[in-house]
């Protein structure tokens, strides 16, 4: 099993060419991590290269499309692909040769591609034998004719 993530924050030393951005309202709906970097972290940022895209795939007769979603619509069990980069550093602080590398999956987006699993869940929860009884109910106005009687 593989482990992806995405810092949230770059130390100022190490932000690269990535611009300063700020948190999505959908990521940071309180204003946490934003209120964290301006008053805690004042060495860190939130640069293009943290954020991570989350899309939705719709297939409409063979010609898919993909939309922006919330990060809130990703729930365990569904069928996602992601896109990642794989990188691998140098950790200077290691004794042993062998494990001063280490090897650093960063997530870049992820795709929902089918909510079958989300689908099968619902109905399987939904009761089966649902007995309803049929009522019948008259609406409407009462009309007199110009005799003052009912049509």
């Amino acid at each position: 099993m593989l482990t992806f993530s995405n810092d949230y924050f770059t130390h100022l030393a190490y932000r690269g060419n990535g611009d300063q951005v700020p948190f999505p309202v959908e990521v940071d709906p309180c204003g946490i991590l934003g209120d964290f970097l301006k008053y805690r972290y004042q060495d860190g940022t939130h640069t293009s290269d943290n954020e991570v895209h989350y899309f939705e795939r719709f297939d409409d007769a063979g010609d898919g499309y993909y939309v922006r979603i919330n990060p809130d619509k990703i729930i365990p069990g569904l069928l996602v692909e992601i896109q990642a980069t794989f990188g691998v550093v140098c950790d200077q602080t290691r004794i042993n040769p062998y494990e001063a590398y280490q090897m650093v999956l960063k997530l870049r987006s992820i795709c929902v591609i089918d909510r079958i699993v989300e689908l099968d869940a619902l109905n399987a929860r939904a009761p089966k034998d649902i007995s309803l009884t049929r009522v019948q109910c008259n609406v409407g106005y009462k009309v007199l004719d110009e005799e003052g009687e009912d049509k």
